[in-house]
């Protein structure tokens, strides 16, 4: 049997896990019990013996997932327009998702897991020259105009899981007040295969963006990792 280790990093503050909206009282929480629940597959005798043929002779099993990856801005410039140089990356990003928070962190009176809207007209990611989306959004959430960001995230299911129909957790009055901006990357031109990228996002707001103001941005990639079971060796291949 192996052996898995789950760390759990805990923040100096408990604020960004409550909301008292009258703001008239702090709260402490006190984490008494943590129990990790974890699904064991117990494959028949037939699976078993190929299972052990494999392993014996030291085959490699490849394990394709997707990697997320976050990062914060901690302030925007007030300003209706802001650039974010993110990194510079080897890894090519499949999906970007970005999403604002205004004064809502270490702020027990806010819900710290909603986003705000904040009047974006138009959100762009640049992996180094190329644009994505190559059309400006032209987005306007006084007026209700935002359905091309709301298809953007509705889409982000289907093509993310593969599925035929999306089921959203937000509907279109909801996304109004708690907007995200997924930008699907995964059809990119050769020259971005080879060369270190550089992740950059433009954003542009009807509005000069108010203090205390968040970005934060989630890049997923595709990862493939070998794994030889007898040596235990794993090896990272994409």
């Amino acid at each position: 049997m192996g052996t898995q280790k789950l760390k759990l990093v805990r923040a100096k503050k408990d604020d960004n896990c409550y909301v008292n909206s009258e703001g008239n009282k702090k709260a402490d929480i006190t984490i008494l019990n943590i129990e990790l629940r974890v699904k064991h597959i117990y494959p028949n005798d037939s699976v078993k013996l190929k299972l052990f043929e494999a392993i014996s002779k030291d085959k490699p099993i490849f394990i394709g997932f997707r990697k997320w990856e976050i990062h914060e801005l901690p302030a925007l410039r007030q300003a209706r327009k802001d650039v974010w140089t993110v990194k510079a990356a080897s890894e090519r990003a499949r999906y970007v998702i970005v999403f604002f928070q205004e004064d809502r962190k270490d702020n027990y009176k806010a819900n710290g897991t909603y986003f705000d809207n904040l009047k974006i007209t138009d959100v762009k990611l640049y992996l180094n020259s190329e644009a994505y989306p190559y059309e400006s959004l032209n987005l306007n959430f006084n007026t209700r105009q935002f359905t091309k960001a709301y298809s953007m995230y509705t889409d982000f299911q289907k093509s993310y899981l593969g599925k035929i129909n999306s089921e959203p957790l937000l509907d279109f009055t909801a996304f109004a007040s708690h907007a995200l901006f997924v930008i699907d990357c995964s059809k990119q031109n050769e020259a971005l295969k080879s060369n270190v990228i550089d992740v950059k996002l433009e954003f542009e707001s009807s509005e000069n963006f108010p203090e205390n103001t968040r970005a934060f941005c989630i890049i997923i990639y595709d990862r493939v990792m070998e794994y030889l079971p007898l040596s235990g060796h794993v090896r990272t291949l994409i």
